[in-house]
């Protein structure tokens, strides 16, 4: 894991990129209402950021489709933001890949689509210092034979009553020491429940968990998008 991006007891403040100022007023009101703060917005094609905003902001949240891919303005924003801690809301109709090899600076690729839950919870473990590749964007779900995600409520059925407490905890961006500190068990079992819930679920990330586990509990995964008009 990373060092976190923000110190304890620090608000996070994001700086917003996106192509279209509809998009920047949406999430400007997503990000307000986890409680989190907004220094600056700007567009990706008019003019790719080169310094930082007057308040030096947590981490840098920009929206990427397929034009931002194909132009070269996402490679343009890496080699002028090398340092900044960057997260990737990533429309879900792109069919151009993302670069195989994303800059250590990326620290999330989250689907647009997802609810806000899912992309609140994937931004904290991010603003931890986790690193949250979500593979760049895809569905998170393990396909089945037909290319369907397996269900999320038969999936959770096979976890433990313990495993199912832990991947709550982690649904809401803990980590491993405030999980342990929360249920009671060291953080080394919180690791041990956290490699059984990956394995009976068949995902790789802490993202994909919170994922199976929002939808068992009949919390909407795609509807609305955090990039729905306000």
């Amino acid at each position: 894991m990373n060092d976190p991006v923000i110190n304890n007891g620090e608000d996070p403040v994001f700086w917003i990129m996106t192509p279209c100022n509809w998009e920047s007023a949406a999430l400007t009101h997503l990000i307000k209402s986890f409680g989190w703060n907004v220094s600056k917005t700007g567009r990706l094609d008019d003019n790719c950021p080169t310094c930082p905003p007057d308040k030096t902001p947590s981490m840098m949240l920009a929206v990427i489709g397929e034009r931002e891919i194909k132009s070269g303005t996402l490679l343009e924003l890496f080699e002028k933001q090398p340092d900044m801690p960057i997260a990737l809301l990533l429309r879900r109709q792109q069919e151009s890949p993302l670069p195989v090899n994303l800059p250590p600076n990326v620290m999330a690729t989250i689907d647009a689509n997802h609810s806000s839950l899912l992309v609140h919870s994937a931004l904290q473990l991010a603003l931890a210092g986790h690193r949250v590749l979500t593979d760049h964007g895809a569905h998170p779900s393990k396909p089945s034979a037909k290319g369907k995600p397996a269900p999320s409520t038969a999936l959770m059925d096979l976890l433990t009553g313990r495993e199912r407490e832990v991947s709550h905890e982690i649904s809401r961006g803990r980590s491993n020491k405030e999980i342990a500190r929360r249920l009671g068990i060291s953080p080394n079992t919180v690791n041990a429940h956290a490699a059984a819930i990956r394995q009976k679920l068949g995902v790789s990330n802490r993202t994909q968990i919170a994922y199976h586990f929002s939808n068992s509990e009949g919390v909407p995964s795609r509807s609305p998008s955090p990039l729905s008009p306000h």
